[in-house]
């Protein structure tokens, strides 16, 4: 009778539940088909795991990096804070006038497009520390672009260069494709999408690399921006600069594909507001003596 009692106060046992477990991830030389696959790939195609922050900070690389050796624009806008600035553009006005010391005193020399290499280096200085660029150049119709060759980039790695900036965010094709070529010669950023737009609004067309690289500066907390070698193509460009041919005029040129005078307006306003921004005397006569 007791046994009796006790099977009927018994509970019956349950089946315990278990969390179902994850099926084990594949590795790396499991793959059937890597060409697919987006691991990090290295130059000899090789995978190679990507580095943690932690990795990061004791191999010197920065936490904020991409992939193709790409930095996160605050890394940028870091390094420039608190320094002297000079962006020098390649006004022929400059031929002669002997300047490359006085550049060269800046702590960062800026340039723009395809000022690589320096032809004329007693009057434009001697190096180029940050390039903002278009990541192209005109085409034989002038109707299209071509990308910036491995040559070209080999040449910006040779002259030490410490900071590429791409005028194209990175979701455009263009910086799609050139970033395999980059692959990590040196530091490189790409501007925000939304700041260019802002930009292309106030000067009604796209603007110049130069105006972009301005205003994109003048976002850090940097101490002087001394603008020099800019002059709306007014005097032209010195022999030898980027992609004009010879007996080309610069000035129209530009005039097709951007707008002059909202420039020239857009620039004015940001000389008088901000009080790092010195400019010489050519452009000092653009922007409030009407010499256009």
């Amino acid at each position: 009778m007791a046994d009796d009692m006790k099977k009927l106060n018994t509970k019956p046992k349950l089946p315990v539940w278990r969390r179902p477990q994850p099926e084990p991830r594949q590795k790396p030389e499991q793959l059937t088909n890597p060409a697919t696959s987006r691991l990090p790939m290295s130059r000899t195609g090789k995978w190679k795991p990507p580095l943690s922050k932690r990795d990061k900070r004791k191999s010197g690389k920065s936490p904020l990096t991409y992939d193709f050796g790409r930095y996160a624009e605050s890394e940028f806008i870091r390094d420039i804070s608190r320094k002297r600035l000079i962006i020098v553009g390649p006004a022929a006005y400059l031929k002669g006038m002997a300047l490359g010391k006085y550049i060269d005193s800046f702590d960062y020399i800026v340039r723009v497009n395809h000022a690589i290499p320096i032809d004329y280096p007693e009057d434009y200085g001697t190096r180029t520390d940050i390039l903002y660029h278009i990541m192209s150049r005109r085409n034989l119709r002038n109707t299209e672009k071509k990308l910036i060759s491995k040559e070209e980039i080999q040449e910006w790695e040779d002259h030490g260069l410490k900071w590429l900036v791409s005028r194209h965010d990175f979701f455009s094709r263009r910086v799609r494709e050139m970033s395999p070529r980059i692959n990590g010669a040196f530091p490189w950023i790409c501007i925000r999408a939304h700041f260019y737009t802002r930009m292309r609004q106030a000067v009604k067309r796209s603007p110049n690399t130069g105006l972009v690289a301005i205003a994109h500066m003048l976002t850090s907390q940097l101490t002087e921006l001394q603008i020099i070698g800019f002059d709306f193509y007014r005097s032209g460009v010195y022999p030898g600069y980027g992609d004009f041919r010879r007996g080309e005029e610069a000035q129209s040129v530009n005039q097709h594909w951007h707008d002059t005078q909202s420039q020239v307006d857009y620039l004015r306003k940001v000389s008088t507001r901000d009080p790092r921004v010195k400019i010489d005397d050519t452009l000092n006569k653009i922007l409030f003596g009407g010499e256009l």
